[in-house]
């Protein structure tokens, strides 16, 4: 069956037009298709961002209600074959969009090699996470590190309510390109640190706030506490919060730091700006012109990366490339004159890049080419070419 034949099937089957033979074809194809695979469209993360990229695309159609519905069980199904049929990849891309101007040369920097995740602490020791053993404690002064499931780290202190001249003195955790780690604070906050991020945070919390400091990406779920406030420094935007959920991605090498609210309340302040943000709201914040703004977003698509997604909205290829270089720790070139195609699409972190550069070589009208950097021998490099 081709690709139109397919979709043509589908539509008669989404507005209950196909014959009943037809329908227990679709079916069956569907059921077997998911019993070949490790993956399913029942798969509740997945079949979420699915779900709530679809919503969103007929909400701006501002359509009828009966006809939102017809073409919401039809995209439904268009997006489970569409998986179904780019399975071995574990990529779904669901549009492309039209080409705009293009763009001059770009160079994308290697990711800093620090090698595994790191906690560097306030007297200079540093402790590799990937030497410590699941269940084993590493004592540092008043603090222990204990090692739990996966990457997974808990810092306690002792003793918090005795006088420790250690507020000023900090702790750095530094995870490295290519994976993810979750971060226990001693109020049992819970933070979840993206590739190529670092937390510091002190060795003992002060009494006034809980003060941390983030470079790159990650999602924070803040233990209440009235009034103690938990605040966090990103590249020069404040985020100050009493108990909630809420995401950070302050990268440097991005021009903008995006605060993405799942529950709760935060305050986000940038000099003299200040908003507050409820749940579904981003607040974005320029930091070369100072200027603060928000917007409802679809905070899924923000937190994709907590579970191993790659989700893209509406994204050119340049800052595909930027999540791309930090995930698989590669440089990347950009030769000529580069097309700034925008992209929408999910695809699994856990499935080689070669699969990836792949379809998005197919749909950009771009060609992309892997080599050894000259001097980092199993470093890579992608050169992206019209």
């Amino acid at each position: 069956m081709t690709e139109e034949e397919l979709k043509s099937l589908l539509e008669r089957y989404a507005n209950e037009q196909c014959t009943a033979d037809e329908k227990r074809l679709v079916e069956a194809w569907l059921n077997h298709l998911e019993g070949q695979s490790d993956w399913s469209w029942r798969d509740e993360q997945h079949l979420q961002l699915m779900k709530a990229r679809i919503a969103q695309r007929i909400e701006e159609q501002k359509v009828p209600v009966k006809k939102i519905k017809r073409i919401k069980r039809y995209y439904q199904l268009l997006a489970i074959a569409a998986s179904f049929l780019l399975i071995g990849s574990g990529i779904v891309l669901w549009k492309h969009y039209e080409e705009k101007p293009l763009v001059a040369d770009h160079v994308i920097a290697l990711p800093d090699q620090i090698g595994g995740a790191q906690l560097r602490m306030s007297n200079g020791t540093v402790i590799n996470l990937t030497d410590l053993k699941e269940g084993s404690f590493n004592q540092q002064g008043v603090a222990t590190i204990k090692k739990e499931k996966g990457n997974s780290l808990v810092y306690a202190v002792q003793d918090q309510t005795k006088e420790i001249p250690l507020a000023d003195q900090w702790n750095t955790l530094r995870i490295p390109a290519g994976t993810t780690y979750q971060l226990t604070l001693p109020d049992g906050s819970k933070v979840w640190l993206n590739a190529c991020s670092e937390l510091t945070f002190p060795t003992v919390f002060g009494k006034e706030s809980r003060n941390v400091r983030l470079k790159g990406e990650a999602y924070f779920e803040v233990a209440s506490q009235a009034r103690q406030p938990f605040v966090v420094e990103a590249n020069g935007s404040t985020v100050s919060v009493l108990g909630t959920a809420f995401n950070i991605s302050a990268y440097s090498d991005e021009p903008q730091v995006l605060t993405t609210l799942t529950g709760g309340s935060v305050a986000v302040s940038l000099g003299e700006h200040r908003l507050v943000l409820t749940p579904g709201e981003q607040a974005k914040a320029d930091i070369s012109n100072r200027q603060l703004g928000k917007a409802r977003v679809d905070p899924e698509v923000f937190l994709a990366w907590k579970g191993d997604y790659f989700v893209f909205d509406d994204l050119d290829i340049q800052s595909i490339m930027h999540q791309v270089s930090r995930w698989y720790n590669t440089e990347v070139v950009f030769q000529g004159l580069i097309p700034t195609k925008k992209f929408g699409g999910t695809f699994s972190r856990t499935k080689p890049i070669e699969e990836l550069l792949s379809y998005l070589e197919k749909l950009g009208n771009m060609h992309f080419k892997l080599e050894n950097d000259s001097y980092f021998k199993k470093e890579r490099r992608i050169v992206v070419m019209p």
